[in-house]
């Protein structure tokens, strides 16, 4: 019988130790990444996401979900323990059906409250997401599920000029309102000015401002809508010791310190608040593909939906 080379090599009594080393590294190669499919409470859902270490998927599912490995849902600790051979893509799935249900706002452009239409309405989850393949948010099937697509002659209010949804699950609160001077500054001409007399789109009238069409869109992390449908909508700020002096229980948000002020220095003064979180702010136009000189697309479809799946969650 032949003696191992090692015991064989050994020449004079004595203790002696040996390792043998039976470990394998698996070498993954570089143009291969895995998937890893399961559930999570947060994150994206229904469309694969490109992880590449660990502080992305933490910073973007979550850590370890004690709560959801009792019930056998592993997907954090496996897309954990994957990362650490290397990049993964991650497949969170979520079962949804037309009971779940999100809500949407419509604002207008009416002078009066009661053609403005700016109420909640509720609008199926599922179908503010593009669903051929996988899901993403996706502009036609937010349209037409808001019914925006939908031409409708007799109606002699219809004001609809944005259409927004929160598709994160956190609550949020967005306030929209023309552009201050200090972020239109350089529009201040007319269209015919900006696009030329030739160039003028049929659906502008050439003496307009083009700053006229710039808004100021402020997204503010939790829930400082009102309760509509009642005649105080913001009635439950009264009593609330921080809040109560920038709310008009029937107006909502107060805009100016003093009527005279050129600027909204009341909603500054909101937002300087410790216990506001501004998210995301944009300045955009209401023109569809409006560029600035820089080649920029501004319009506001563009500028807020490009931000939807990794910052705000806000569509437009």
């Amino acid at each position: 019988m032949a003696l191992d080379p090692k015991i064989a090599s050994i020449k004079a009594a004595g203790t002696y130790r040996f390792e043998f080393d039976k470990s394998q590294v698996v070498s993954i190669p570089a143009n291969q990444t895995r998937l890893i499919v399961g559930f999570s409470k947060t994150g994206p859902f229904n469309t694969p996401v490109f992880v590449p270490d660990t502080a992305f998927f933490k910073q973007v599912y979550g850590d370890i979900d004690r709560n959801l490995e009792r019930k056998d849902s592993f997907f954090h600790r496996s897309c954990l323990a994957a990362l650490e051979r290397g990049p993964i893509l991650a497949l969170n799935l979520l079962n949804l059906t037309a009971a779940d249900k999100v809500d949407y706002i419509k604002f207008g452009t009416a002078a009066t409250p009661e053609v403005q239409d700016n109420e909640g309405a509720l609008g199926e989850y599922e179908k503010f997401y593009n669903r051929d393949k996988f899901f993403y948010p996706d502009s036609d099937a937010f349209l037409d599920n808001v019914g925006a697509n939908k031409l409708d002659f007799s109606s002699t209010t219809t004001n609809d000029l944005l259409d927004m949804v929160n598709l994160g699950q956190n609550p949020l609160s967005v306030i929209v309102r023309k552009a201050s001077a200090a972020n239109s500054t350089g529009f201040n001409v007319t269209v015919e000015e900006w696009y030329g007399a030739a160039n003028v789109p049929g659906f502008l009238n050439k003496d307009s401002l083009v700053s006229d069409f710039l808004v100021d869109i402020f997204v503010i992390d939790g829930n400082f809508g009102g309760d509509f449908g009642t005649a105080t909508p913001y009635e439950r700020f009264a009593a609330d010791p921080i809040f109560q002096q920038y709310f008009d229980k029937v107006q909502g948000l107060k805009r100016r310190i003093f009527q005279a002020d050129a600027s909204d220095t009341k909603i500054a003064e909101f937002f300087n608040e410790s216990e506001v979180n501004v998210i995301a702010t944009y300045t955009a136009s209401l023109i569809p593909n409006f560029t600035d000189l820089l080649g920029n697309n501004l319009f506001v479809e563009k500028v807020v939906n490009a931000d939807t799946a990794s910052t705000v969650y806000l569509s437009l």
